[in-house]
């Protein structure tokens, strides 16, 4: 019986048409024994390739994941999953970062040099420390910020007693 079938709704009619017939009881044992003999002999192939060793290193560590994981598997998960974004996140910021003042960062050698530039600065601009009196902070209500002209307790400490090389 060959049909040529041009519209696929005439072929699914014909075989709504048609009775289901019964598997015979012989090829159900036939089909399903040869499918245990498959799934028993690549179980064995499997296992001969495998060290006896490295099963027993997997079987470890699947009991303790699961005995770690077991109270709260989506958790894990979810914490899992925000560690893997945050990784993400930070390698794909961190090409982006800028420097804050905008230039590189001194060396000791050049901080000491632009002290002792400020020292000297600060000295001629406030003249000779023997002539002015060194006005105590704290007489300021505001501090060191709202001092007088006439504050210069920084240039009584021993460091700025030395004179610029």
């Amino acid at each position: 019986m060959k049909a040529d079938f041009q519209d696929p709704d005439e072929f699914e009619r014909l075989v709504q048409r048609q009775a289901l017939r019964r598997i015979p009881a012989a090829w159900r044992s036939e089909v399903l024994g040869a499918a245990q003999g498959a799934r028993q002999a690549s179980a064995g192939a499997d296992a001969r390739s495998e060290s006896s060793v490295w099963r027993k290193v997997r079987a470890g560590f699947r009991s303790a994941a699961a005995t770690l994981l077991w109270p709260s598997p989506a958790g894990w998960g979810a914490l899992a999953a925000v560690w893997v974004i945050l990784f993400v996140v930070n390698h794909q910021v961190a090409g982006q970062a800028r420097p804050v003042a905008g230039s590189p960062l001194h060396g000791p050698a050049e901080i000491s040099r632009a002290w002792r530039e400020q020292e000297r600065l600060l000295t001629e601009l406030l003249g000779s420390r023997d002539t002015t009196e060194a006005v105590p902070a704290s007489a300021s209500p505001a501090g060191h910020l709202g001092g007088s002209s006439t504050d210069h307790s920084l240039l009584d400490s021993p460091k700025m007693n030395q004179q610029p090389a």
